[in-house]
């Protein structure tokens, strides 16, 4: 899935790994500023290797900062573990602070608004190459609004009720926000540029921030933001992504998949102790999930799955024929099972399959006097067709549910219809709008984990899919499907 991620930032790799042999001038600002721009980032033992790549990119920008410094903590890092990529870096200008704390995502910006209060910090994540124009384009938008938060990447707000915000992956980028607004939840890892004494003096409260958001400084930065009456705009009129450090091992646990189902617990402590609900606009349809994925959206996505059921019946016709004859002609049981799931909007429909396991032994009227062992009585309804196994591990049980696709009970791609009888992942589906979206055949769950995943990260994947939904979304999804089924990957039963 990453595949076209790894080559640009491979490409990125080999440009600034030249860039780093070959360069020998300073890449810092010659010229006394008034308020000086520091830019500020942290790192960690997996990816000390390679942050000097994240370095570079800071040292080759055409609107120089006047500081690059790099905070490392000593409870992870000592000076005699720097790589001499960083040392030679900092002959032309990178400065490497050692701090006795270990703060974690918090050290990029607590430390420098400490070090630097009079100063216009700018955050970056040791993960990203930065283009060149990178600052100049934050610089730019400071000089437009110079008492706001200028970002390259953020989110609106989206609210359920006065005081309930909607799931975070539910919120929609801020797209064209290019004049300040309180309701932008701006992100630092892009890069943000804050101005002097944007947050407030309470920002630097370690006790509070690490008991209320540990691992969610975003959120911490928002609230004092929002407290200090500091608004944000965006540095172009989208978000915008940039090219990223694969280091080995650096990517496994990432700070993103850490915060992804704790940001809404970190929002709620957060927001409820400050009270800081009625600092948002009451004005609220840019995050209504219905217009996320606006009616012309919906009305191609409709198109397209009746066009590739179209398309796949007649192919799939002879393959499907044949299985039915098979279950026939090994069974006197019915060729299809029809089972209950829970569709769009929690309503009951029947989703036909193929038959894959042998109907349950009726028990006769001599035996319902005997006990009945239920243990094997739960086996034989687990026991499979002569080739039900078969079809099962090459999902052709599924094929039926072209015809559910035809209807509308069900999508190409959605979440995974569920049984009535599942009324904790039902439940957790309806609390974060999950349930807005018809099931599907697959789904962004099923080729990021399938049957290996928990419920919680089930719903966690479909929530992506519901913020990011689109027509490419749901192509690349069916192609990464298809190689999965054929590679038997993450697939138990």
């Amino acid at each position: 899935m990453q595949t076209a991620q790894h080559l640009i930032g491979w490409l990125h790799g080999i440009r600034y790994r030249l860039a780093h042999a070959l360069r020998r001038r300073s890449g810092i600002n010659a010229r006394p500023r008034a308020h000086p721009v520091v830019v500020s980032l942290t790192s960690h033992p997996p990816r000390l290797s390679t942050v000097f790549l994240a370095v570079e990119s800071l040292l080759n920008q055409s609107f120089q900062p006047d500081r690059i410094v790099l905070w490392l903590s000593t409870a992870e890092v000592n000076a005699a573990d720097l790589p001499d990529t960083l040392r030679r870096q900092q002959k032309r200008g990178l400065e490497i602070r050692l701090v006795d704390e270990n703060l974690s995502c918090y050290k990029k910006l607590i430390h420098a608004i400490e070090k630097f209060p009079d100063c216009h910090i700018v955050t970056a994540d040791d993960d990203f190459m930065f283009p060149r124009h990178w600052l100049r384009d934050l610089y730019r938008a400071h000089r437009r609004h110079p008492d706001c938060i200028a970002a390259y990447r953020g989110y609106w707000f989206s609210r359920r009720a006065a005081r309930e915000l909607r799931p975070y992956n539910l919120w929609p980028p801020a797209d064209n926000a290019t004049e300040p607004s309180f309701d932008i939840f701006p992100t630092c890892g892009a890069g943000a540029w804050f101005p002097p004494h944007a947050l407030g003096a309470r920002v630097t409260e370690r006790q509070l921030f690490m008991r209320l958001a540990p691992d969610a400084d975003d959120i911490w930065y928002k609230a004092h933001a929002l407290l200090a009456r500091t608004p944000t705009l965006m540095a172009r009129p989208r978000s915008v992504t940039f090219p990223m450090i694969f280091a080995r091992g650096s990517q496994d646990t990432t700070l993103w998949q850490t915060n992804e189902r704790a940001n809404d617990a970190h929002l709620k402590a957060v927001f409820t102790h400050f009270d800081l609900y009625s600092t948002l606009s009451r004005a609220d349809a840019r995050g209504d999930p219905a217009r996320l994925y606006r009616r012309a959206g919906r009305r191609r996505k409709r198109l397209f799955d009746i066009g590739l059921a179209l398309v796949c019946l007649p192919l799939l016709s002879v393959p499907m024929l044949l299985i039915a004859a098979l279950l026939k002609a090994t069974s006197r049981d019915r060729v299809l099972y029809w089972s209950k799931r829970v569709g769009k909007g929690g309503v009951i429909f029947n989703m036909p399959k193929f038959r894959t396991l042998k109907p349950i032994a009726t028990v006769s009227a001599a035996a319902t006097a005997a006990p009945v062992d239920r243990t094997a009585h739960a086996n034989a309804a687990r026991e499979y067709e002569s080739f039900g196994k078969f079809l099962r591990y090459t999902s052709l049980d599924e094929l039926p549910q072209l015809f559910s696709i035809l209807k509308g009970d069900m999508s190409f791609v959605g979440p995974r219809p569920i049984e009535p009888v599942e009324a904790g992942l039902i439940a957790l589906r309806a609390e974060k709008e999950v349930d807005s979206l018809a099931p599907g055949l697959t789904g962004w769950a099923q080729v990021n984990g399938r049957d290996l995943l928990s419920d919680a990260e089930k719903v966690d994947f479909d929530m992506q899919y519901l913020s990011r939904r689109s027509l490419w979304l749901d192509i690349k999804i069916l192609f990464i499907t298809v190689a999965q089924v054929i590679r038997r990957k993450n697939i138990s039963f």
